[in-house]
C-alpha cells in the first residue's frame, strides 16, 4: 500500500492518515467504526465525542430519573452511554433520516438495552408527529440548530415549548457569527449550515416564552479541539421556560 504525503500536510497528519488506512484494511471493528463516524460527523473521535454529550449533560443537571428527548439522535453515538445512564423509559431519540434510526435500534441491540426500553423514531416534525402525549426534562440538539433554515428552527421551538415539564430545559450549540445570519455554501450529507448571531436564538426564545443562557464554547465541555474540527468553537446555550 502506497500513501503519498499531500501538499502542505503535516508529517503527523501524514502518520495519522497512514495509521487509518492500514487499519481499514486489517481492522473490522476499525471500520464499524469509521462507518458510524461517517453518520454522524468528524471521524476519529468517535469516543470524544460520547464522553462530550454524556459529560456536559451530567455537567449541566441531567439526572437518570430525567426524562430526555434527543433531537438528531443519529446512530445513538451520545444516545447508547445516555441509555445506560438514564432510567427505564427515559430515553428517547428521533431523527429525520430513516438509515440513522435504523441504525439506532441495530446499537440497541447490540449493546443489549432492550430492557431499558428506549423510544426510536423517524421524525420530520421534531417529534409532533410520533410522540404522542410525552413530556421531557431535557432536550438535546448536538450539532443540530445550526443546520436548521428559519422555518425549522421555529419549528424546533414550537414543539420543545409544548413538551417542556417545569424546570426543563434545551440545550443546543450553534456557529456564531458578529453579522446577521448567513446561509453558508458548504454541505454535510445535504444539510446546509447556518450561522447566526445570539440575537437569532434570543429572539427565537422570547417568542416561544423561553429565556437564553450562554454556557460558552464547546471546548470548555470537553469536546475535542483539533486544527480541522472548528466546531469546538460552536457556542453551547441553554433555554428554559420563563
Amino acid at each position: 500500500m502506497r500513501l503519498a504525503k499531500l501538499p502542505g500536510e503535516s508529517t503527523r497528519g501524514f502518520l495519522e492518515r497512514l495509521r487509518d488506512a492500514v487499519l481499514l484494511r486489517i481492522s473490522p471493528a476499525f471500520r464499524e467504526r469509521r462507518r458510524l463516524e461517517k453518520m454522524v460527523g468528524p471521524t476519529g473521535v468517535w469516543k470524544a465525542l460520547e464522553r462530550y454529550q454524556v459529560g456536559c449533560l451530567k455537567a449541566l443537571g441531567l439526572r437518570p430519573q430525567h426524562h430526555l428527548l434527543d433531537i438528531g439522535c443519529g446512530p445513538l453515538q451520545g444516545g447508547i452511554p445516555l441509555i445506560r445512564y438514564l432510567d427505564t423509559g427515559r430515553y428517547a431519540g428521533i431523527d429525520i433520516r430513516p438509515e440513522s434510526i435504523a441504525e439506532a435500534h441495530r446499537q440497541v441491540r447490540k449493546a443489549k438495552l432492550q430492557a431499558r426500553e428506549p423510544f426510536l423514531a423517524v421524525s420530520e416534525t421534531f417529534g409532533r408527529d410520533e410522540l404522542g402525549e410525552r413530556t421531557f426534562d431535557f432536550f438535546w440538539t448536538s450539532q443540530l440548530l445550526y443546520h436548521l433554515d428559519d422555518d425549522l428552527a421555529e419549528m424546533c421551538f414550537t414543539q420543545v415549548a409544548a413538551r417542556m415539564r417545569p424546570g426543563a430545559r434545551l440545550i443546543g450549540d450553534f456557529i456564531p457569527t458578529d453579522g446577521p445570519s448567513e446561509r453558508r455554501s458548504d454541505n454535510w450529507q445535504g444539510f446546509t449550515f447556518f450561522h447566526r448571531p445570539f440575537s437569532f436564538f434570543e429572539d427565537l426564545a422570547t417568542r416561544h416564552g423561553m429565556h437564553m443562557l450562554r454556557h460558552g464554547k464547546l471546548r470548555q465541555f470537553g469536546y475535542p479541539v483539533r486544527k480541522t474540527y472548528s466546531l469546538s468553537d460552536n457556542e453551547l446555550l441553554e433555554f428554559r421556560k420563563k
